[in-house]
C-alpha cells in the first residue's frame, strides 16, 4: 500500500523551489523561507499601524471612545512616525541580514516601554485612559509579535 504525500500547493510550492534553487542568492533562499515570516507580518503591521496613525489619528483615537483633540493627534502622528521608522530598521536589518534576532529583540523591548509608560499616563490622567489603554494593548501585542519572530528567527 502506498501513501500519496501531501503536497503544497500553488504559491508555497513555487516558494520552495526558489528558496532551494542553487543558483540564488542566500538572501533569495532565505526570502523566500519560512522562518522570517514572522518577522515580515509583525514588520507590516507596525507599519500599516504607522500609517494608520498618521494618515487618520482622529479615527482610531475616536475609536476608543476618546474625543480627538488637536494635541492628541499631533501626538498619534508622532508615534505613527516612530512605528514607520521601526518598521523601516527591521526591514532593512532582516533584508542585509537574514535571522537575525537583534533588531526584534530591541523592538520589543521599545514597545514595552511604551506599553508601561502608557499605563502609568492612563492611571493619572482620566481624560485619556481610553486611548492609552488601548495603545498600551497595540504595543503590547506588537512587542509580544517582536518577541516571537526573535525567537523564532533567532
Amino acid at each position: 500500500m502506498t501513501t500519496a504525500k501531501a503536497r503544497p500547493g500553488g504559491l508555497a510550492r513555487l516558494a520552495e523551489r526558489l528558496a532551494d534553487h542553487p543558483r540564488r542568492p542566500r538572501l533569495c533562499r532565505h526570502w523566500f523561507g519560512r522562518k522570517t515570516t514572522a518577522t515580515w507580518l509583525v514588520t507590516l503591521a507596525r507599519a500599516g499601524y504607522g500609517v494608520a496613525l498618521i494618515a487618520t489619528p482622529g479615527l482610531l483615537i475616536g475609536l476608543t471612545g476618546q474625543r480627538p483633540g488637536r494635541r492628541a493627534c499631533a501626538v498619534a502622528r508622532v508615534l505613527g512616525v516612530r512605528h514607520l521608522a521601526q518598521a523601516g530598521v527591521t526591514a532593512a536589518v532582516q533584508l542585509t541580514d537574514p535571522g537575525s534576532a537583534l533588531v526584534l529583540s530591541g523592538g520589543a523591548a521599545v514597545d514595552l516601554v511604551h506599553a508601561t509608560s502608557m499605563v502609568a499616563l492612563g492611571a493619572v490622567d482620566s481624560h485619556v485612559r481610553r486611548a492609552t489603554l488601548t495603545d498600551a494593548a497595540v504595543e503590547t501585542t506588537l512587542a509580544m509579535g517582536g518577541a516571537v519572530a526573535a525567537v523564532t528567527t533567532g
